[in-house]
């Protein structure tokens, strides 16, 4: 059993966090998955009445949820060399008003750090060591984060709003799009950022993690991966 020490705001009861995981499951006897009742719930907590119930622009919410995770998450990849594990499992949810407040990383075992940017920071030989696992070089630290976030967290996500919103998951990509050009609008003086935006952009593949191979070639530690076609670059 592991036991996590959670921050202050888990200890929140008016707008307490969710595994981003949870909140996208569909319970036994139910017809919509849990993000749809969280959001429900947290909207009448707020408003005080059923009647004031009203389907949040599901669009607008992405974008706040975006904002929250996506935007931080590039930010500190580039600003640090820091790739985090951010899978939906990892990944944690408070709402206000039914809408996105906060976002949280819970677990930070699987991160990935750029080698040449802790050498540059002094990290190697004092806080890490040369060989320590979490190094890694800028593609594949930056590999892992277009899997991690991007393919197993937004793919998931977008799957379900657009499934149970009865729409198509391109015009959901296209928030995502979006977001990044606006973001890539706003850091014009950091070429770190403008080239990691724009390889999001442009690439025409993502790689997905190949679970049931590397189970196959016993594997798990060093898994195998395979691309798939990029949703951002083609919405």
């Amino acid at each position: 059993m592991i036991l996590r020490e959670a921050t202050e705001s888990c200890h929140s009861t008016k707008s307490p966090p969710f595994v981003v995981a949870s909140l996208l499951e569909v319970l036994p006897g139910e017809s919509l998955p849990l993000l749809f009742r969280a959001v429900h719930e947290s909207s009448l907590s707020t408003n005080g009445a059923e009647e004031s119930w009203i389907q949040p622009d599901w669009y607008v919410w992405l974008r706040q949820y975006l904002d929250l995770s996506m935007t931080p998450i590039l930010q500190l990849y580039v600003d640090s060399g820091i790739s985090l594990e951010a899978h939906v499992q990892n990944s944690m949810l408070s709402l206000e008003n039914g809408m996105p407040s906060a976002f949280v990383i819970r677990d930070l075992e699987g991160i990935s750090v750029n080698r040449s940017f802790a050498r540059k920071q002094g990290w190697v030989g004092t806080i890490l060591e040369e060989d320590s696992p979490v190094l890694y070089t800028e593609e594949e630290a930056r590999y892992r984060l277009k899997y991690y976030f991007f393919v197993n967290h937004l793919s998931h996500l977008i799957q379900r709003l657009a499934f149970y919103t009865g729409q198509q998951e391109q015009l959901y990509w296209r928030v995502v799009r979006n977001t990044l050009e606006e973001l890539g609008q706003i850091s014009v003086k950091s070429s770190h950022m403008e080239e990691v935006i724009r390889d999001l952009l442009t690439a025409e593949s993502l790689p997905a993690k190949a679970n049931l191979l590397s189970r196959f070639h016993q594997c798990g530690e060093t898994p195998l991966y395979v691309e798939i076609p990029n949703p951002i670059f083609y919405c």
